[in-house]
């Protein structure tokens, strides 16, 4: 694709933010995204490393899930404001109303995917000790017993000068504050599990109806808490009565609701 023919495709195309849990699939979905025609990656992940230099655990916002940081509001808007058009972010952004204030002020969507907790605690422990230099490490290692690490990830731990005073919230918490964007209408959720197919026990069917449903939604994504287009509605419940496991939120107009 030649820069003048991306230009022309990432026209019309919204901002948008790839949300999950850490070891929950975001750099799967984006590897989706990287596919479509007018998006691209940007430089920016959503950590909790965004916050460093720009602290602020007053804000009401927060980067990064399992390790959440307060940072300043600012700070925060002018990261998306300055991200173009058809480009995105991918991150652990957990909700808060400010953030998405924020994001309806500026036109964004966002793409939430969920993996099964089970699934993301085994991978999760897994990656931490596969990482010396991750902050988490020495805390994960100083477990002798690969159950007492399972523990330590479901259930969570303080902050604690062996963590660079970061601490890690239990899996249940860590979830919610994902699984919570799914109250805004400009997000869509998706399954790790389906959109995987077969290798993460879904299957080509589903995998394929997961990866319509993102494309319809490239193309035309919702938000704007208003009700969708009735062209938009018709090809959404064409895919979620074929797929009614892979969760859309929806707008209600004033007169009828979805």
């Amino acid at each position: 694709m030649t820069g003048q023919t991306g230009a022309a495709h990432a026209r019309g195309r919204p901002r948008l933010i790839l949300n999950s849990l850490p070891k929950s699939g975001t750099n799967l979905l984006s590897r989706v995204f990287s596919g479509l025609p007018g998006y691209s990656r940007s430089g920016t992940a959503l950590t909790y490393a965004t916050a460093e230099g720009h602290e602020d655990d007053s804000s009401g916002l927060f980067v990064g899930v399992s390790t959440p940081r307060g940072i300043q509001r600012d700070y925060f808007a002018t990261l998306m404001r300055d991200l173009e058009p058809g480009h995105y972010h991918v991150g652990h952004l957990p909700y808060s109303q400010e953030a998405r204030d924020i994001f309806n002020e500026l036109g964004f969507r966002m793409i939430v995917i969920l993996r099964d907790p089970r699934a993301v605690v085994c991978s999760f422990v897994h990656f931490i000790l596969s990482r010396k230099e991750h902050v988490l490490y020495p805390s994960f290692a100083d477990e002798p017993r690969p159950e007492a690490r399972i523990e330590l990830a479901i259930r969570g731990f303080p902050p604690s000068p062996r963590s660079s005073n970061l601490g890690l919230l239990p899996i249940a918490d860590c979830f919610k504050s994902v699984a919570d964007w799914t109250s805004w209408p400009g997000a869509l959720a998706v399954s790790f599990e389906e959109l995987i197919g077969p290798r993460g026990g879904g299957t080509v069917e589903d995998q394929a109806k997961v990866l319509d449903l993102i494309k319809h939604y490239a193309d035309h994504p919702f938000g704007n808490d208003g009700p969708l287009p009735a062209n938009i509605i018709d090809r959404v419940i064409d895919g979620l009565q074929d797929h009614p496991t892979t969760v859309v939120f929806i707008a209600e107009s004033s007169e009828s609701s979805l």
